[in-house]
């Protein structure tokens, strides 16, 4: 019979908590490559971003808008480090808005929208005072004032004032074809508006600069009216219908009217003709006080006047001194009659 030998020993299986750690590990150094490789994408896309901006930028500093807003667009969607917070996201969005803001008063020119372009560039210039895009400003107004009467047609309040506010920044060309039609339309406009001093700003500045133009004489005669007006809301003493002294009884009235103060006076005549005289002071007249003299003293210059026979409005104001109360009156002129008339300087005691 043959023995039988001891039981082998079993051999002990590994352990299982070891096998785990090993593959732990393995997967925490694929989640440390993956880290590593998002890090990398997002500083990627933050340099695309910083290229993008810096590249519009670029083109925004030579006023080409066409070119910056695309790189803007490119660098706001473009995610990297920081996101939208980074400084790169923060000047596209600032500098992107300004060029669109620009774009809209270049799109409304070039759909022939005269009246929004120009109130576009002045509220664009209101807005960003200090843009480097002023040269775009400046060549779009100077091409947008060629089309002068289409603007002059089109005035209103916001018009005029945004017209004004170009004018005031040095951006309306000047030129006989650019400035008379839009001073006299907005001139109107402010007269619409009860702003009579408003008007005569403008109705002065275009016969002071363009003296010959076609428009001058319908801009006289607003000034005339303008001016009239102006007195009446200042609250202008009452100037008497002079009485005739005599004439032929026939052609024009002749009004002979001497200055008989130390002041230099303007003369409106608003009516079928309009004028707008000026008279020199007289240097050896002084100011009255209380009522004055009981006729005129005869002794300044003289300025005699042919107007159409008709009803006028006058309006007799000292240009020397703002603070001398206008007089205004309502004359009717015979064909042919001749008539006189003198002012001088009263003092009112209180």
């Amino acid at each position: 019979m043959s023995q039988t030998d001891p039981a082998a020993p079993v051999p002990t299986p590994a352990k299982p908590k070891s096998r785990g750690r090993q593959i732990g590990c393995a997967i925490l150094a694929v989640v440390g490559l993956i880290c590593a490789a998002c890090a990398g994408f997002n500083f990627y896309q933050y340099t695309v971003q910083q290229d993008n901006y810096e590249a519009g930028h670029a083109a925004y500093l030579n006023s080409d808008c066409a070119t910056a807003v695309p790189l803007y667009e490119a660098a706001l969607s473009g995610g990297g480090l920081g996101g939208d917070s980074n400084e790169a996201a923060k000047a596209s969005a600032v500098e992107k808005a300004e060029c669109d803001e620009l774009q809209k008063a270049v799109d409304a020119q070039a759909g022939g929208e005269v009246g929004p372009a120009l109130t576009g560039y002045a509220d664009f210039l209101a807005a960003y005072p200090t843009t480097p895009l002023s040269p775009t400003v400046r060549s779009q107004t100077t091409s947008l004032f060629a089309q002068a009467e289409a603007i002059a047609a089109q005035a209103d309040q916001p018009v005029c004032q945004s017209f004004e506010a170009l004018r005031a920044q040095e951006l309306v060309p000047a030129g006989e074809a650019a400035l008379p039609p839009l001073l006299l339309a907005c001139g109107q406009v402010h007269e619409d508006n009860n702003d009579p001093t408003s008007a005569i700003d403008l109705y002065q500045l275009l016969l002071n600069d363009y003296p010959d133009h076609p428009l001058a004489e319908e801009t006289t005669a607003a000034l005339a009216r303008a001016s009239v007006a102006e007195a009446q809301a200042m609250g202008a003493g009452n100037i008497p219908a002079p009485q005739s002294v005599g004439g032929s009884g026939s052609g024009p009235s002749v009004v002979v009217i001497q200055n008989d103060s130390p002041e230099k006076l303007s003369i409106v005549f608003s009516g079928p003709e309009a004028r707008i005289e000026e008279l020199e002071p007289c240097t050896t007249c002084t100011n009255y006080t209380g009522d004055g003299p009981e006729s005129c003293p005869e002794q300044g210059p003289i300025g005699t006047y042919e107007l159409p026979a008709g009803d006028y409005d006058v309006v007799v104001k000292s240009i020397s001194d703002d603070g001398v109360t206008p007089f205004t009156g309502q004359w009717n002129l015979a064909t042919g009659d001749e008539y006189y008339s003198c002012f001088f300087l009263v003092t009112t005691i209180q």
